[in-house]
């Protein structure tokens, strides 16, 4: 097999199919592809609306305000989970970020209550 057999035989796609851009990188790719080609990116857009704009920055507000919460150390995270369960749906991408900042404080909760139950049974 020559070059010009190999040209023949590559695959083109369509010229009449319209190119979506990738979300994360920007590449064009054909629609109906559930992973971008390029960067491996799901290809569907975000649901819900956007906060900030961008995935990454709603993930982070929730990030910060969840362990922001943290100042106030009972009465704040408690707080901070009903907004989990109140944004959960409309905005999946920040309510992400708040239970990503839940899991220092439930591991804080689950040890002492460790502590306490080795303290009650050893007497």
């Amino acid at each position: 097999m020559d070059d010009r057999d190999l040209e023949t035989t590559r695959v083109h796609p369509p010229t009449d199919i319209i190119l979506t851009p990738c979300v994360r990188c920007g590449q064009p790719r054909l629609p109906g592809n559930v992973y971008c080609a390029h960067c491996g990116a799901i290809a569907a857009a975000p649901r819900g609306d956007l906060s900030t704009g961008a995935v990454w920055g709603d993930v982070t507000m929730g990030l910060v305000l969840a362990l922001g919460s943290n100042i106030v150390p009972v009465v704040g995270p408690f707080l901070c989970l009903l907004v989990y369960f109140a944004v959960k749906d409309r905005e999946p991408y920040l309510a992400r970020g708040i239970a990503y900042g839940l899991i220092p404080p439930v591991l804080v909760c689950l040890g002492l209550l460790v502590i306490c139950l080795i303290d009650v049974f050893t007497g």
